[in-house]
């Protein structure tokens, strides 16, 4: 293995910066790009609404779990090497999802798929630890943080593009085109691992940390489905739940842990984990339920859905460096907590979106949450990371990066319980009330939330009866599902008000930081500009 470098230049230190954000971010651009897919799969595949449900929550659930091992890995094996691997593996699994031939091969490829990204995300924030000093690091994160944020955000809209235009099987190949980019950029990536990392891994630690939280989650998931009585359910339940305790008391005791927990005895590090998995919660929910609201119960386009976070990609954008420049000179404090409420104020208003308020009322909401989130997310990511010691930095890249994947399939778990719930009875109700061929309308949609009813063949009024009934009903569940996801993340906010401390700082310590989104590659004093 080549020995780690110990003073790259400004140029490698760039290099390195550009691909790990592309790197993360077609992890994170894939993912949302598969959710406005979503509705063209079902009618492409004939996809029930139940699986349709997995090639999500497939994804996030191996993801998710597995997060904790890829920093891990990348530590004993080399993190240049896992980066290039995951990387590979990831982009050429993106494209067999865009071949798949029936929904439960989508399913397949994209658990998968999920497996790669595990690999990949931790490794990106592993090689930025390992390149940038330590008077660097904490800018080189908050840009990583803001820069992968966008990309997010983008998956919606250039997906939702590609969709309309094409197909949504071209819309997975947005992936491997990026993964080339980055690929022919990485030659300056330099080599590290850890050397005081034993070169075994903890097979114990990673078998029972997949069976703790893959139990839990694939719990999750499943009882809105099958019920939670059903007996899958109960049985990943029961054995998440024990074998979470197990999982700790062995970490505790192996000489070389998978997750080392004394890296918890920071205060910031644990509770910028709490924050995130509020947070997140209520990002992902968001966006799962936004974009399929926009489609079936407003009616609107794919690429309509995707454009309505536009707003959050340009304020995540112009915002992240600024918030960064705060967090340098006031710490996180704040800036966690008052960014979380702004975020929470704007789903609050979204959540009165109805027919043909569109733009009247989910935009203005998507924008003050946009405001929000780009206050959040860099001070967040750089506190969450930057608090550990830097010999724990890939350990705390993955339990931060796997806590925010939880969050997200936590928040489509708990908000499809409610929503569907909701649905349901509200249709239930119409039924009961409608007449004759209004009803029987109404029933064909009663397990598919937020689904208008085909009412071809019926008189006129009748037809008009049963989409007005059904669109408030949709409008009711979404209400629901928004207040929900405001409530997780203005929690976060609290948490970080209570428990989040600034650290203390000295002259010595004030780092400067990059002044405008244009010198996202100015990390190093080389490049700073000269000050008046």
């Amino acid at each position: 293995m080549n020995p780690e470098p110990k003073s790259p230049t400004p140029s490698v230190k760039l290099r390195v910066l550009v691909v790990t954000i592309l790197g993360a971010g077609i992890v994170f651009l894939d993912s949302s790009v598969a959710t406005v897919a979503l509705p063209a799969i079902q009618r492409d595949l004939d996809v029930s609404t139940a699986l349709l449900q997995w090639v999500a929550s497939g994804y996030l659930l191996t993801l998710s779990v597995l997060l904790l091992i890829g920093g891990r890995l990348a530590d004993i094996f080399g993190r240049r090497r896992m980066f290039l691997y995951g990387l590979a593996a990831y982009a050429a699994l993106a494209a067999l999802a865009g071949l798949a031939p029936s929904g439960l091969a989508l399913v397949g490829i994209r658990s998968v798929q999920g497996i790669a990204g595990a690999v990949l995300v931790p490794t990106t924030l592993a090689i930025i630890n390992a390149v940038f000093p330590p008077d660097e690091r904490g800018r080189a994160i908050g840009i990583w943080a803001g820069w992968s944020g966008i990309t997010t955000i983008l998956g919606p809209v250039v997906g939702g593009f590609v969709i309309d235009t094409l197909s949504w099987r071209y819309a997975f190949f947005i992936a491997p085109v990026i993964a080339l980019v980055a690929l022919a950029l990485s030659r300056p990536v330099p080599e590290s691992a850890d050397p005081t990392a034993s070169r075994s891994l903890d097979v114990v630690g990673v078998l029972l940390s997949c069976a703790a939280f893959g139990g839990l989650v694939f719990a999750l998931i499943q009882g809105p489905i099958a019920g939670w009585d059903a007996t899958e359910v109960l049985v990943a339940a029961v054995a998440g739940g024990l074998f979470l305790p197990v999982f700790i008391v062995w970490e505790r005791r192996t000489a070389h842990p998978m997750l080392p927990l004394e890296m918890f005895a920071n205060r910031n590090l644990t509770a910028a984990n709490a924050v995130t998995l509020f947070v997140y919660a209520g990002l992902y929910g968001t966006f799962f339920y936004v974009a399929l609201y926009v489609q079936t119960a407003l009616t609107a386009s794919a690429t309509v859905a995707g454009s309505m976070f536009v707003p959050i990609t340009l304020l995540l954008f112009f915002l992240s460096p600024y918030a960064g420049r705060l967090n340098d000179r006031y710490g996180p404090r704040w800036l966690m907590c008052l960014g979380p409420l702004v975020a929470a104020a704007g789903l609050m208003i979204a959540s009165f979106t109805g027919p043909g308020q569109l733009w009247t009322v989910l935009m203005p909401g998507i924008v003050v949450f946009g405001i929000g989130l780009g206050f959040t997310v860099a001070p967040l990511t750089a506190t969450a990371i930057g608090s550990a010691e830097e010999r724990f930095s890939g350990a705390a890249s993955g339990f931060n990066n796997a806590v925010s994947r939880i969050a997200g399939l936590l928040a489509i778990a708990a908000m499809g319980v409610i929503v569907v719930q909701l649905w349901q009875a509200g249709i239930t109700a119409e039924i009961a009330q409608a007449p004759e061929p209004v009803a029987e309308v109404l029933a064909t949609v009663s397990t598919q939330a937020f689904v208008l009813p085909d009412t071809e063949g019926l008189p006129a009024e009748q037809a008009a009866e049963s989409i007005s009934l059904a669109a408030e009903v949709a409008r009711r569940s979404f209400r629901s599902g928004m207040l929900l996801a405001a409530a997780l993340v203005a929690l976060g906010g609290v948490l970080a008000a209570l428990f989040i401390r600034n650290p203390a700082r000295t002259e010595e310590t004030r780092v400067p930081t990059p002044r405008a989104p244009s010198q996202m590659g100015c990390v190093t004093p080389e490049c700073e500009p000269e000050s008046g």
